[in-house]
């Protein structure tokens, strides 16, 4: 299970666009240096791909942290750790298709917040990117539900949808 302290987090957000629909704002996660403590048994060996790739994504390089994220390799939580900051970079990049892919048979329910609700949101903005937007409502509905700014944001885009009362 992961530990995962909490601070003040800023999130960098922008209007994702690709050919016919605009897609929702991404949220950036935050900084995994300082935040993510794992309860390995033992040490698992520091992939140096994945500082890396962490480091380039928190300097907002979503190009360098996909490409290292997704050729590190790491175990246990930290596989956790990897996966979910390669979709996130995946996703900045509008490759949603391997957004999803790098999340699949992620389980995201044992996450802390704010790590879940970006997760979540990070699905929902690829689940529209690729044009699955059954599967897109279907979440945004769900996370328009929660008493957070994940739910803040999904009601205002849930608002701003045609047909929206």
């Amino acid at each position: 299970m992961l530990a995962i302290g909490v601070g003040i987090t800023t999130w960098s957000m922008r209007e994702m666009r690709r050919p016919g629909r605009a897609v929702p704002a991404l949220g950036w996660l935050p900084p995994a240096h300082d935040a993510v403590i794992t309860r390995e048994p033992t040490p698992v060996a520091e992939d140096a791909k994945m500082r890396a790739g962490l480091e380039a994504y928190e300097r907002r390089d979503y190009e360098t942290a996909a490409r290292l994220l997704g050729r590190a390799t790491a175990q246990g939580d930290m596989e956790i750790v990897r996966r979910l900051y390669w979709s996130s970079a995946l996703a900045w990049k509008a490759d949603y298709e391997a957004a999803l892919g790098a999340m699949q048979g992620l389980r995201l329910d044992p996450l802390p917040e704010p790590w879940r609700g970006e997760a979540l949101w990070t699905q929902y903005v690829a689940l529209g990117g690729t044009g699955k937007q059954t599967a897109a409502d279907s979440l945004l509905r769900g996370l328009a539900d929660r008493d957070d700014a994940i739910g803040e944001r999904a009601r205002a885009v849930a608002s701003a949808k045609p047909g929206a009362r």
